[in-house]
């Protein structure tokens, strides 16, 4: 099986499963999505997600975890 086909079973399964498929080219800057490419959390999706799972945060608090999330380091192994 090739990447390509994989990708396409994955991306299957997940609308199967009700999951909303996005092309990665609507997904660029251009579209409002994110602010540049290296950003790979797109901030208003999760932050709408944020508040639909917790709906006692409020705007500030759902920014301050985006950019808590954003401030993580990677672990570096000791």
């Amino acid at each position: 099986m090739t990447e390509h086909q994989l990708e396409e079973q994955l991306i299957s399964w997940f609308k199967s499963n009700g999951y909303r498929y996005v092309h990665g080219s609507q997904l660029v800057p251009e579209m409002g999505e994110r602010e540049s490419l290296r950003h790979t959390i797109l901030k208003e999706r999760f932050i709408s997600a944020l508040k639909r799972l917790n709906p006692s945060l409020t705007d500030e608090e759902a920014e301050d975890v985006y950019i808590k999330i954003l401030d993580l380091e990677a672990p570096t192994g000791t």
